[in-house]
């Protein structure tokens, strides 16, 4: 019976998210900025980068989970620093307005993008990347203003670090995107593509958004507040896995090359949300890749 609000409703996250509380029956209001989604709930276009009208239509919330931003792409690596200046904005003033708003707790998703490429599963207190104005250290700076309203005012900011979310509601556009699992699926789908260059050591962790969606509700249940912590699929999923599940869901048959690129190492280590959390059964990569 807690008065939740979730904030960009109409992306990935926010769309999984009305959905799995719409199922579970679960009352709500929404913020978008593109378009409604759902006409179940009591919903307010917002543009979070304008605190005057961030303002005006935010009210007391028990709980609000945020699933907005400025979404990383291939215009981000053009311009890093719009990138960074934007999302920094829009975090800065929900936090500030959410305190004069006296809005209890805020839910976010950082990246996995944070860490340094490691062969071994990645845990909270592993070190990060230096500093940029690029996609991770925007979270990097994102995380320590959080801790930062954490520390000095009354608001319970938690956040988790997860990687490739992707699901239902996922973004096709992959000239102005970079997600990896609708590239592969627009690349595979294509008539005349006979083979695929890819390398066999390549991980990453894929990380079905319902399953982000469940574990941003556990972590708003309770009173831990060990941030940062790790949520993901909880497997290693190499890039030739994924190449050969698309490969089986589309029928196309594609001949799967090994090339020495840069190799890439991402997969999250999940022991302390299964700690400190009760335990969310993943979706596996095949399932999950069905749905979306």
């Amino acid at each position: 019976k807690k008065k939740i609000l979730i904030v960009g409703a109409s992306g990935l996250l926010g769309r999984n998210f009305v959905n799995y509380l719409n199922k579970k029956k679960i009352r709500f209001d929404y913020f978008y900025y593109t378009k409604k989604v759902s006409d179940k709930n009591k919903s307010l276009r917002c543009n979070l980068l304008d605190y005057k009208d961030l303002s005006k239509k935010l009210n007391e919330y028990d709980i609000i989970f945020m699933c907005a931003g400025i979404v990383s792409s291939s215009k981000s690596s053009i311009k890093p620093i719009d990138f960074f200046y934007k999302n920094v904005l829009i975090f800065f003033n929900l936090f500030c307005c959410s305190i004069n708003k006296k809005v209890k707790k805020i839910i976010w998703v950082s990246s996995s993008t944070v860490y340094k490429n490691s062969k071994k599963k990645l845990h909270e207190n592993d070190k990060l990347k230096k500093f940029n104005l690029d996609i991770p250290g925007t979270y990097i700076f994102l995380e320590k203003l959080s801790k930062f309203f954490n520390t000095f005012t009354n608001l319970d900011i938690r956040f988790i670090r997860t990687g490739n979310i992707y699901g239902p509601y996922d973004h096709f556009n992959v000239k102005n995107r970079s997600q990896v699992i609708p590239n592969m699926i627009e690349l595979i789908k294509k008539k005349n593509l006979n083979e695929i260059y890819i390398n066999p050591d390549m991980t990453r962790d894929f990380t079905y958004a319902e399953d982000v969606v469940k574990a941003m509700i556990e972590i708003s249940k309770t009173n831990h507040k060990q941030y940062p912590i790790n949520f993901s699929s909880d497997e290693t999923n190499y890039m030739v896995s994924l190449i050969k599940i698309l490969k089986k869901s589309y029928n196309k048959k594609v001949e799967i090359k090994f090339a020495k690129a840069r190799a890439d190492f991402k997969n999250l280590s999940n022991k302390k949300f299964n700690f400190l959390y009760k335990k969310i059964k993943r979706t596996s990569l095949a399932i999950g890749i069905k749905k979306t």
